[in-house]
């Protein structure tokens, strides 16, 4: 699996567990996140142990197997943080146009 394409599953999760977050829990967005991926990273793990998601287990280690740091790193995250700065200050008002010489 392409690197663009575990992030955009990543991204798609998190997005679908906040809806569920804002829809049921109306827990903080950062809190309610976290504790369902935790929670159905719990129910993987019992899943696992009765026998019943071994072949689920297997293919999350493959994929966490493959993904390589220093790319993920330097080609999706920074990038990705720089973007998010440069809407943040957009959106905060800080930064309104590029300084000319």
């Amino acid at each position: 699996m392409e690197i663009f394409n575990i992030a955009a599953v990543c991204l798609v999760l998190t997005a679908g567990l906040a809806y569920l977050n804002h829809r049921f829990l109306k827990l903080p967005m950062a809190v309610g996140v976290m504790s369902i991926a935790l929670g159905l990273s719990l129910v993987v793990l019992a899943l696992n142990a009765m026998g019943w998601g071994s072949g689920l287990f297997e293919a999350e280690e493959t994929l966490l197997h493959s993904v390589k740091f220093s790319e993920v790193l330097f080609k999706g995250m920074l990038s990705l943080l720089l973007l998010l700065l440069l809407l943040l200050l957009l959106l905060q008002g800080r930064y309104t146009s590029m300084p000319t010489d």
